[in-house]
Formats: structure tokens, sequence, C-alpha cells
């Protein structure tokens, strides 16, 4: 994506990360889905992307233990073959658990697909973030 800057706008931005979404396969996007923390977890290290991760799961706090996380999350992962991935931004610990159960009864297709969908949100709100931090620069 950066080989392609300068962008005109915010929206063909955000165009171009869904087209490169798009375009990975299967195995290319299982990989993305690993780069993220799992759901209740802190991500390691530091820098930006760990402070964004970090603030995003910031309603976990509240509600379901770190344990009753971990063994969903493994369960989900041992079901699926990759990680649960939702856009935690503004949702409880409670609501997230519920998906986490929930999404764990659906079928890998079906998963994979929703999986796709909530790291499109992620790219959007992370690519909004560093649009704010950099200004029109970043474009």
């Amino acid at each position: 994506m950066t080989g392609r800057r300068p962008y005109g706008s915010r929206e063909s931005l955000f165009e171009a990360a869904e087209a490169e979404w798009r375009n990975l396969s299967e195995t290319e996007m299982i990989e993305a889905f690993q780069a993220h923390p799992r759901i209740g977890e802190a991500k390691d290290g530091g820098g930006r992307f760990a402070e964004w991760s970090k603030g995003e799961q910031s309603g976990l706090g509240r509600g379901v233990s770190p344990e009753l996380f971990r063994e969903a999350n493994l369960k989900y992962e041992f079901k699926f073959g990759f990680r649960f991935l939702t856009s935690a931004t503004g949702k409880t610990g409670q609501v997230i658990y519920e998906e986490l159960l929930r999404r764990t009864e659906s079928t890998r297709e079906v998963e994979l697909k929703t999986a796709s969908e909530q790291q499109q949100k992620i790219t959007r709100i992370r690519l909004e973030k560093a649009l704010a931090d950099l200004g029109h620069s970043a474009l």
C-alpha cells in the first residue's frame, strides 16, 4: 500500500486497504488474524499497535474473568485453526465473551468470513487513528 502513495483522499486509502485484503489468500488472512493478541490478553511489546490494541480491549476488565476468556479462546482456536477476532472498540467484556461463545458454534466457512469482516473493521479504525496521529501527510 505504501508503494501506491499518495492517496487522493481518506476514502481512496480505505478502498485500497479493502482491495488489498480481498486479494489475500486464506493462509495470509489467518496470518493476519494470528498477529492480533488473543481477546483478553495484552499484545506483546510496545509501540503504537500494542497501545491501540490495549485501548480497543479496555472494556474487557469488567464482568468476565481472564480464565474464562482463555478457555473460550482455546476452544475457538482448536475448532477453527485461527484466533478469534472481533472489533472490540466500545464493547464490554461480557458482550465480547458472549460473541466468542456464539461464534464458536459456527462453521469454519462462516467464521472465516466473519473474522475477515472484523479484520476489515479493525483495519479501518487503525487507519483512522494513524491519520489522526499523522495528519494529511499520511495519505
